[in-house]
């Protein structure tokens, strides 16, 4: 090789390591975050949708959203200690690979069903039968109470295959989350100096809380689009409306893959990386000659170096009741907001995406900003974390009067109608509300005597004064709520994540240095079992609890139709001030175990005895 070549080799390579450093790792793994984060979010704004679309009911939603931290619960702890000893940004990206996989796989069950909405002459792809005439006054007796066929019996009866396949397609995904935390925070810790760790660490977390906004923002935009992108006279307010969900996975599947192809050319340690006793690189070669069975015997030692760490333990307890409250607003959020404020489900996505787009990013760069720029330590972060969370308990108590009574609907507590009506025999009419031109709502068309519908409007409704007309959907109450709820909850959202940084920050610097992986997958780990697992599984059961009618197929319950909406807003916010009581109190144990262990470090250190090295004459 000539020597011009040589400089040309050299001059490339340089550049190459100039183009792989940390600055272009936190972005490439923030981008990464930003994408899988989406996915995971995307499944939760599509909640009501699915419901519709498969016959679920709120429990069997929480099922499906369990099974990604089933997934996630079974992988975390192996990653989070035999994965700093392999290359940390190959795993990271085919751990993303792995998720755009599941996010295309989640798509399916649309292809599978061939599902689609009323096309625009009235009459539904799906069925033979106009489920608008259906719900039509007939003095004669109304069809729905034709009785179903043993074989449609017994398909509603059975386990819906949905539930089993999505909840697969999600532990998948819940495998390629497990090395994300851990492994990502600590190739960033390892490479930069400690003091601007936590400007690094906000920098990819503040990325990652994009997701959320761009899941939100795009499930309201395809939330506007039929299911089966045909024209059709529904309209979003309908409650028989029904969303192209599936593109959403299409989307963030295909991202997601494509994310991964940069992590994949980082080296194993960066260039120029700090060091403190020995480079990350010479701890990576010192832990490969361990053999299997060395580092298989480490894991239960290093498991017992960090649970014995009293202040990360007692975070860790923190974390986990705040988590388990705040977690019904992040699952469920779309749906509390749609269901409180009567708003379509797409709007409802769009709130809440606009809600936590500058707040929730602000907030994680603000915080990690604050610990970097103030070098806080251990103990003024944990002053930092009291403070915030203090704020934010008190915000969210505010959200008990932030909210909506329940509407008056004709045959639903206790709301009168017509004597007459039983003419109409409205028994066995599946709920659908409509809004009669008069403001007053009834929980189907029979109900309010419609006889006739046009392009979804129903017309000749015997019980409505006026023009006796009626559309479907709740009336509007004149709710004036849902601005103060929006606006308080920003400013709570802004506070909270602030907080990210620095807690973050007092797990790392409460463990051993070799033992932070392991910690933050143990952390990662217990959110998993006892948060995210039963989480949506819980606040289903609390959704279901609060339902006042049902939609039931061929005798079989499926989704809910009508929920009592303070019933709902009393039992939710109760939950999560609650756990961010808890949440405040430990803050403020872990604190004083930290003040009491730096005064034993500070005195063992005053106790030392120094070798001044003098020798005998």
């Amino acid at each position: 090789m000539s020597e011009t070549e040589s400089k040309m080799d050299d001059e490339e390579n340089k550049r190459c390591r100039c183009s792989r450093n940390i600055v272009t790792f936190t972005l490439s793994y923030g981008f990464s975050s930003m994408v899988t984060s989406a996915l995971s979010i995307y499944m939760s704004s599509q909640i009501t949708t699915l419901e519709r679309q498969f016959d679920l009911s709120s429990g069997e939603s929480g099922i499906i959203l369990s099974c990604n931290d089933i997934g996630f619960l079974l992988t975390v702890l192996l990653f989070g200690h035999f994965g700093p000893r392999f290359h940390i940004p190959r795993l990271l990206s085919m751990a993303v690979i792995l998720y755009g996989i599941s996010g295309l796989l989640c798509s399916l069950p649309q292809f599978i069903s061939g599902f689609s909405l009323q096309l625009s002459d009235g009459s539904p792809l799906n069925s033979s039968e106009d489920s608008s005439k259906v719900s039509l006054c007939r003095l004669e007796g109304n069809q729905t109470t034709k009785s179903c066929s043993a074989e449609e019996t017994q398909k509603a009866e059975s386990v819906k295959w949905v539930v089993v396949y999505i909840g697969i397609c999600l532990g998948i995904q819940g495998v390629g989350k497990s090395p994300r935390s851990s492994l990502g925070t600590l190739f960033i810790d390892n490479n930069t100096d400690k003091v601007k760790t936590g400007l690094y660490l906000g920098i990819s977390i503040a990325m990652g809380m994009m997701g959320p906004f761009v899941a939100l923002m795009l499930g309201g935009l395809f939330g506007k689009i039929p299911v089966d992108l045909k024209y059709t006279t529904m309209t979003p307010e309908d409650s028989r409306w029904i969303g192209a969900w599936w593109l959403g996975f299409l989307l963030f599947g295909a991202l997601s893959i494509l994310a991964a192809i940069p992590l994949a050319t980082f080296p194993r340690s960066l260039a120029l990386a700090p060091s403190d006793n020995e480079s990350p690189t010479k701890q990576i070669e010192n832990k490969n000659k361990e053999t299997c069975c060395d580092m298989i015997k480490s894991l239960p030692r290093g498991l017992y170096k960090v649970v014995r760490c009293a202040v990360f333990d007692i975070c860790l307890a923190a974390i986990l009741c705040l988590l388990f409250g705040a977690m019904g607003n992040t699952i469920f959020g779309p749906k509390y907001i749609e269901n409180q404020f009567n708003v379509p489900t797409w709007k409802a996505n769009v709130i809440l995406g606009v809600e936590k787009l500058g707040t929730g990013i602000f907030g994680v760069f603000l915080g990690g900003y604050l610990t970097s720029r103030l070098r806080m330590s251990r103990r003024q972060c944990l002053k930092m974390v009291i403070i915030l969370s203090f704020l934010t308990t008190a915000l969210s108590s505010l959200e008990f009067i932030f909210g909506c009574e329940n509407p008056p609907i004709g045959g639903v507590g206790g709301i009168a109608v017509p004597a007459s009506v039983q003419s109409c025999q409205c028994e066995g009419v599946p709920y659908e509300a409509v809004c009669g031109s008069d403001g007053q709502t009834f929980i189907t068309p029979c109900h309010a005597g419609c006889h006739n519908v046009t392009e979804n409007v129903y017309s000749d409704c015997r019980f409505v004064s006026g023009d006796q007309t009626a559309r479907p959907g709740i009336c509007d109450s004149g709710c004036q709520f849902l601005i103060p709820y929006v606006a308080v909850s920003m400013v709570s959202t802004l506070i909270a994540t602030m907080s990210i940084m620095p807690i973050y920050l007092v797990f790392l610097r409460s463990v051993p240095d070799d033992s932070r992986a392991l910690a933050l997958s143990i952390m990662s780990a217990m959110v998993a079992l006892l948060v995210f697992i039963p989480t949506p599984i819980v606040f289903g059961k609390i959704y279901d609890s609060t339902c006042l009618l049902w939609k039931y197929t061929c005798g079989v319950r499926g989704a809910c139709g009508l929920y009592d909406i303070v019933d709902m807003r009393y039992r939710l916010i109760a939950l999560d001030v609650g756990c961010r009581g808890c949440a405040l109190v430990l803050y403020m144990v872990a604190l004083c175990v930290a003040v009491s262990q730096d005064k034993d470090q500070d005195t063992d250190d005053g106790n030392e005895v120094v070798d001044i090295g003098l020798k005998p004459i």
